[in-house]
């Protein structure tokens, strides 16, 4: 049976928001979220980031885009073991032994995107 958690949080050390939803079933769990937060240099930002994860809670899709003038994204598949591609080009991507990734819209994190984390977290 597959469980269903939205949450909706603001930052704790500047302004921000974030409205998450997290889906995880059996097969694994799919979060999808909106940020709107101050980067690094206190500019204003929109940010939404889809993940896939296996059963085992292992990345292995991984959607970041930048929403503005400048709009950017960064879509990335892995094996579940730390290697990682890119999803259109299939390029390997410098990312190796990360099987975890983080996005800065969370209450533990103020930066804008960091991107990947080796730990366990």
């Amino acid at each position: 049976m597959a469980t269903t958690i939205e949450a909706l949080w603001a930052a704790w050390e500047q302004p921000g928001l974030e409205h998450l939803r997290l889906r995880v079933d059996g097969g694994g769990a799919r979060a999808d979220s909106v940020i709107i937060a101050l980067d690094d240099d206190g500019r204003p930002f929109r940010a939404r980031f889809a993940i896939e994860t296996d059963a085992g809670w292992r990345v292995r899709h991984a959607r970041i885009e930048l929403l503005g003038d400048s709009a950017r994204a960064l879509d990335l598949h892995a094996d579940g073991l730390g290697r990682w591609t890119d999803a259109v080009t299939g390029a390997a991507q410098p990312l190796d032994g990360s099987t975890r990734c983080r996005s800065g819209g969370c209450p533990r994190s103020r930066r804008a995107l960091r991107w990947p984390s080796r730990s366990p977290t």
